[in-house]
């Protein structure tokens, strides 16, 4: 028992050990990180405080700044003296005790001061950022003016030289430029002495606004002078040249659709106007009035131009209507005295007379248009691009009917050869339905049924009235074509009827004659034998008959209807 008791006290002291073993390797890890990190953070302060803004801010004192400038520049210097005097050394001083913490394994203590070193060393290093950004932008912005000054003063010069060189150039404008130029000299003045006194920040919006004058300057320098050439030089000349063209136009009765003479005192006040644009050096107004006389001028150019070809093509082609309204003309008689020669013998079904009277009509139209023109009063304005117009348009029309004059005539053209075909049309109908009789009698038999004597009787009506409509003094050709094509498809069913009468007939007689070797053997041929004769002297249904008889013989003797029937044929084709 005293043995296990000593066992547990070895445990548990082993257990102790090991614990605190832990504890001190633990805390020596500890130690250690936060010592690299008290270096790191040490490398850090050194790294801001080693990086000297000091020539920047000289750099800056020898601009001798004032005002504003001077405001802003000792707000910036202040920042920076108190972050590399103030708050870098306690940054640096929160690390010394944290590194006497470490010292003394007050851990715990040491975390805490490097927490509020890390907060404050970002509050530095963004402080440091925008303490450089603000020196950087003052820099640069003082370099930015005196590069534009230097430019704006060479801009100035040259506008300066110009206006002494070309001040013929400008004209009513010149008094305001110089009068501008003044001011702008003036600007510069005010600004040089912004920029002298070192106020560089006070100097920015005068700058600004000096550079937008300097710029209208010369953009007026180069609006100006062929806003004014057009003035004094081009548009005159232009004006002159379509006065003088107008007055002769006029003088030869040129017409026009626009009042040429309005819009000519119309450009010469916009003219005007533009002038007191320049003197006012309202150069956008300038420009848009300078395209609208620019676009008026071309549009009274154009008008005459058109007038002028129109005028030639009118004169051109006033005899080649002339003509072609004769031939219309003569046209139109040729196809009245066709249609009415026609109308004696033949009924015309598509309105082809009322048709060639109104295209009469419309070239009795288009002729006193013409006339009219021709016969004008000499001393009468003529607007030409609306005759050329009329002229084209009657051009048209008469291409147009002359079209449709062709079509009419086409349309009656073959009446005559209509009529000769059908005649012998008709003349083959009376020798085909003769040929259909002769071959019924012919055959000698006793009769032939009401039905089919009915229809052979309405065929050979339709005949004869087809004959007698190609009679009459003035025929339908359109009704005579149809009834034709009814005759035809008529007779064509009564060559089929007959067919079936010869052919029915004739196999009847011969299947009777064959069943004669059956009659005394089969009583029911005999019987088909007597219902065929029956059918064929009484009722003249050779058709029946032949049905009759051939089943009954077909019975007694398979096949031998198609045999007979065959041989028929043969005969039948061998014939033909």
């Amino acid at each position: 028992m005293c043995k296990g008791r000593d066992q547990v006290m070895v445990a548990f002291f082993v257990v102790v050990v090991l614990a605190a073993v832990g504890i001190y390797l633990g805390i020596l890890y500890l130690q250690k990180k936060y010592t690299k990190l008290v270096a790191e953070k040490h490398a850090a302060v050194l790294e801001l405080t080693d990086t000297e803004l000091s020539d920047d801010f000289n750099n800056l004192k020898r601009l001798n700044l004032t005002g504003d400038s001077l405001t802003q520049f000792n707000k910036i210097d202040k920042s920076y003296r108190y972050l590399m005097n103030r708050q870098l050394p306690e940054i640096s001083e929160n690390l010394n005790t944290a590194s006497q913490h470490i010292a003394a394994y007050q851990l715990i203590a040491a975390k805490k001061n490097l927490g509020q070193v890390d907060q404050s060393l970002a509050d530095a290093d963004e402080q440091f950022a925008a303490i450089k950004k603000e020196l950087v932008d003052i820099q640069k912005n003082t370099e930015d003016q005196q590069r534009l000054i230097l430019t704006l003063k060479k801009k100035y010069q040259a506008i300066r030289k110009q206006l002494l060189a070309k001040n013929f150039s400008y004209g009513p404008a010149i008094d305001k430029l110089e009068e501008n130029l003044a001011n702008l000299e003036d600007e510069f003045e005010q600004y040089s002495k912004l920029t002298a006194s070192g106020d560089f920040v006070k100097s920015e919006k005068p700058m600004k606004q000096l550079e937008k004058n300097t710029n209208e300057m010369e953009a007026c320098l180069e609006s100006i002078p062929p806003l004014y050439n057009n003035l004094k030089t081009v548009f005159p000349q232009q004006l002159d040249e379509l006065a003088a063209g107008y007055q002769k136009m006029t003088a030869e009765h040129y017409g026009f659709t626009s009042n040429v003479e309005q819009m000519l005192a119309d450009i010469q006040k916009d003219c005007k106007e533009n002038m007191t644009n320049l003197t006012q050096l309202q150069i956008k107004e300038a420009e848009a009035t300078d395209k609208r006389i620019a676009d008026m001028i071309d549009r009274l150019y154009e008008l005459m131009s058109k007038e002028y070809t129109a005028q030639i093509k009118v004169q051109n082609r006033a005899e080649e209507l002339q003509r072609f309204i004769t031939h219309a003309e003569q046209h139109q008689k040729d196809l009245l005295a066709d249609l009415e020669r026609l109308q004696q013998n033949y009924e015309l079904n598509n309105n082809e007379l009322e048709n060639a009277h109104r295209l009469g009509r419309e070239i009795r139209q288009i002729q006193q248009q013409f006339s009219a023109y021709r016969d004008r009063d000499e001393e009468e304005n003529v607007v030409y691009t609306e005759v050329l117009a009329q002229h084209e348009q009657m051009f048209s029309s008469l291409e147009r009917i002359e079209s449709e004059q062709k079509k009419i005539q086409t349309s009656v053209a073959g009446l005559w050869k209509e009529e000769k075909e059908a005649q012998d049309a008709v003349a083959e109908f009376d020798v085909e339905i003769h040929k259909l009789r002769r071959a019924i009698e012919r055959l000698n038999l006793p009769g032939v049924s009401a039905e089919y004597t009915d229809y052979f009787l309405y065929v050979s009506d339709e005949i004869v009235a087809l004959d007698n409509s190609l009679n009459e003094q003035r025929i339908n050709m359109e009704e005579i074509t149809k009834a034709m094509l009814n005759t035809q498809s008529d007779l064509d069913v009564l060559k089929s009827k007959t067919e079936d009468i010869i052919d029915s007939s004739v196999l009847v007689e011969r299947l009777m004659q064959y069943s004669n070797r059956y009659k005394n053997r089969y009583p029911e041929v005999d019987a088909a034998y007597q219902e065929a004769l029956r059918l064929f002297n009484q009722e003249y249904d050779y058709v029946g008959a032949l049905d009759a008889i051939s089943h009954a013989v077909d019975k007694v003797e398979p096949g031998v209807f198609k045999r007979l029937s065959d041989e028929y044929q043969r005969q039948v084709a061998d014939r033909r």
